[in-house]
């Protein structure tokens, strides 16, 4: 697997079981058949994928979509140590966040995804993924309340511009997603079901000179962090827009794989 070779050149490996696991990931996201929930051939849709898998910071940064150790192929850059462990990637709120390259030119404006799998129970605010200085793209998945059972999220849709919602009852664990698929809404996901809408009628095409960033925001046209957010990442991704359909693909795909490494919540 050319993951585990990518592993093997900073001295990291993933056990027998845990490429299983990761191997079984990638035939759900490429549509193999799977008998215990609906796939789809959806790899063409990732620009970036992090499996969070192995434990250490050399380990996390790697994108499974293109494992070049090259920022270009969005290799993730560690600022002021978060914990890596087997659960995935620990960010404190606060001074650690990482950069994973990620110039906005590559994402339609009018079609685009983010997800972060979260394993923080507790604690969990701030700003997550994203960058600020729209209205080139979403801010962030960006929790502004500290009520972990009905968690509520800022939508910046453009530069100045913010739409609130509260998903009652869903929890922050799990896999958070925002889609969009069309020039009219932001649609937000807590393990595979929307649980609101974000209204905005994106501009066309795409931007660069704009940065997102991981554990925090970027703004200013640079990867610099105008805020932080305390999360456990286990798996995240970027990309095309996803449908709500789709996403509930992913997001089954992705609690399996958590599942067989023993990490799901």
């Amino acid at each position: 697997m050319a993951f585990r070779t990518a592993l093997a050149t900073n001295g990291d490996s993933i056990t027998f079981g845990q490429a299983v696991a990761l191997d079984r990931l990638i035939r759900d996201l490429n549509g193999e058949f799977n008998p215990s929930y609906a796939t789809e051939n959806l790899w063409g849709s990732f620009a970036a994928l992090w499996p969070r898998l192995g434990g250490t910071a050399t380990a996390h940064k790697w994108n499974l979509i293109d494992l070049r150790d090259l920022d270009a192929a969005y290799r993730t850059t560690w600022y002021n140590s978060p914990v890596h462990s087997a659960g995935g990637v620990l960010f404190d709120g606060a001074t650690n966040y990482g950069d994973f390259h990620g110039d906005l030119m590559t994402i339609n404006q009018q079609s685009a995804h983010m997800m972060i799998y979260n394993r923080l129970a507790t604690g969990v605010h701030g700003s997550h993924m994203g960058e600020y200085a729209g209205p080139y793209f979403i801010a962030s998945i960006n929790y502004s309340s500290s009520n972990m059972t009905n968690p509520n999220t800022n939508c910046v849709v453009a530069y100045g511009t913010v739409q609130s919602a509260t998903a009652t009852g869903a929890g922050v664990l799990g896999l958070h997603a925002f889609s969009r698929s069309d020039a009219t809404y932001w649609h937000w996901y807590i393990r595979g079901t929307k649980v609101a809408d974000f209204s905005y009628a994106a501009p066309a095409g795409t931007y660069n000179g704009r940065y997102m960033i991981i554990g925090g925001i970027a703004g200013g046209g640079s990867s610099t962090p105008v805020a932080y957010g305390s999360m456990q990442d286990a798996f995240s991704c970027i990309g095309a827009g996803l449908t709500a359909s789709q996403v509930g693909k992913v997001s089954n795909a992705v609690q399996a794989y958590q599942t067989a490494l023993g990490r799901a919540v």
